[in-house]
């Protein structure tokens, strides 16, 4: 280094300035959820927590949403109910056995990956018709 460029990239000329991300201030903070892929299930306590916290908020609105169906013998409720079920319980329970179920199935195969892939995102799919089907109705 010279004496007129130091180690610090303050006083550096603009032309050599690194800049840092924008979200670099909070990925410290983020850095447990940017591992997480569908074929590992939670990967992390953070994450695991997190989907907890889905289940419980899932299964609440849930039942809120079968109350609704009795009180007002609505199907549309019932549906927005299965559907936010699928939605939060579903998805979030299949996050939390994939550790469990796919390595005792060779996890390493990749129609093993593929079908848990598809399983996941096609319970996100059916959830998130049951929801659009019982608005429209």
């Amino acid at each position: 280094m010279t004496a007129e460029h130091t180690a610090d990239d303050r006083f550096a000329p603009r032309s050599t300035r690194r800049h840092r991300p924008v979200g670099a201030a909070f990925s410290p903070a983020l850095a447990p959820l940017q591992g997480v892929s569908v074929e590992q299930g939670a990967t992390s306590p953070v994450e695991t927590v997190l989907l907890l916290a889905l289940v419980a908020i899932g299964a609440l609105l849930t039942y809120q949403a079968i109350r609704g169906y009795r009180r007002n013998d609505d199907r549309s409720m019932l549906l927005f109910g299965a559907g936010l079920f699928l939605l939060t319980v579903g998805h979030a329970a299949l996050k939390l056995l994939l550790p469990v179920v796919v390595p005792l199935v060779a996890a390493d195969s990749p129609a093993v990956v593929f079908a848990v892939a598809s399983t996941s995102q096609a319970v996100d799919v059916v959830g998130l018709v049951a929801i659009f089907y019982a608005i429209l109705r």
